[in-house]
């Protein structure tokens, strides 16, 4: 466990095995399911006839589950929570309980050694980025959002594979962060990932709705999710200014600032942020800008 003032960082092979198992399971299942997530080649490679023998229980146990969400589905945020606060005994769900016992020696044989040694990369990488740009960012960023960390540290657990995005946050019942370390989604910008995902939690993302409502109701602008881009924005242009060239954000990265829906929005964001100082100020200016693009209308005769 490594602990900063911001973020205590985990590796959990419970926790690993469970997201392991989960996307083994459903992957294997043939089901067209949301958030695929692939498996490294290495991780494929060792299922071999004996391993698959040997997980067929826990993939059974898993299949009540598969059409749902790590993060948005209830009963899988709840068991991952359930495992982080105490341990594998705490798991609801008899079977999969079970399931993740008996395989567990299996998983400690083929895959936990490689786990944790991409797990450790992972928190030493953000051990020595949070020591030098930690204390930036954050200034940077609670700055942008208008917020403040909590006073207690966040807790982060690295996992062989987290999401189709590589991190996800959840909020209930506890603030939760986790990230994949064998997903390139989540490595090629784990510095910026890791605070982008610390700020979905409160107190940091308290002033994202307000603004997305204030940007709608003065612009008209009907856009889901808008106050993601204004973090994915604030973060991201945060990360840039803190860690300076070559850097990329990720909403350049992800091809976000040229996406046909998303584009205009990441572009009127980076043509306003200067010239305002809140982020309320800054949300309305960019929703304006989008407006005015959607419509058609020339630059000069634009109001923002």
């Amino acid at each position: 466990m490594t602990k900063t003032s911001r973020f205590e960082i985990h590796a959990d092979p419970w926790l690993s095995l469970h997201h392991l198992a989960f996307h083994y399971a459903r992957n294997d299942s043939g089901l067209r399911v949301r958030g695929y997530t692939p498996l490294t080649h290495d991780d494929l490679d060792a299922f071999t006839p004996d391993v698959v023998a040997a997980f067929e229980p826990v993939a059974k146990a898993y299949e009540p589950y598969y059409e749902m969400s790590l993060l948005r589905s209830a009963p899988l945020r709840y068991s991952s929570v359930a495992i982080v606060m105490g341990g594998v005994d705490s798991l609801e769900d008899p079977a999969l309980k079970q399931a993740l016992i008996d395989v567990m020696p299996v998983y400690k044989t083929h895959f936990w050694d490689r786990h944790e040694a991409a797990a450790q990369r992972l928190i030493d990488s953000f051990s020595a980025d949070l020591h030098h740009h930690g204390d930036d960012m954050a200034r940077r960023l609670t700055d942008y959002l208008e917020s403040d960390w909590s006073s207690e540290p966040m807790r982060v657990d690295i996992v062989p594979y987290a999401s189709w995005a590589g991190a996800y946050t959840g909020t209930r019942p506890v603030n939760h962060l986790t990230i994949g370390a064998l997903q390139d989604m989540a490595l090629d910008s784990s510095f910026e990932t890791l605070f982008h995902e610390a700020s979905h939690a409160s107190p940091m993302s308290d002033q994202l709705d307000a603004a997305e409502k204030a940007a709608f109701a003065a612009s008209g602008l009907d856009m889901n999710r808008y106050w993601h881009a204004l973090l994915w924005y604030a973060s991201g242009r945060a990360a840039m200014e803190t860690l300076g060239e070559p850097y990329q954000p990720i909403y350049v990265t992800s091809g976000r600032l040229t996406d046909p829906k998303w584009g205009p929005v990441y572009q009127s964001l980076d043509a306003v942020w200067d010239e305002h100082d809140t982020l309320q100020a800054r949300a309305i200016a960019a929703a304006k800008r989008v407006v005015a693009l959607q419509a058609g209308t020339p630059e000069e005769n634009r109001s923002d």
